[in-house]
């Protein structure tokens, strides 16, 4: 897993942060982005995880619909 992730472009952009500076991992907040960034499997697990922690939150049900 640590290798697998070590590979994500997370990952490389994070350690780039520390080379180049803040500017290269701050990003525009542009809309689908995130599949630039995330593989599905990553998605899906995030997605999981997400409806495991916030089933029974309020703000759950707000960011919900934001999610599809």
């Amino acid at each position: 897993m640590k290798r697998k992730l070590s590979e994500t472009k997370m990952a490389i952009q994070g350690s780039n942060h520390f080379r180049n500076g803040p500017g290269d991992i701050l990003r525009k907040g542009v809309i689908g982005d995130w599949r630039n960034w995330f593989t599905v499997s990553q998605n899906e697990a995030f997605d999981n995880l997400f409806e495991e922690k916030m089933a029974a939150s309020k703000l759950g049900d707000m960011v919900r619909q934001y999610m599809k």
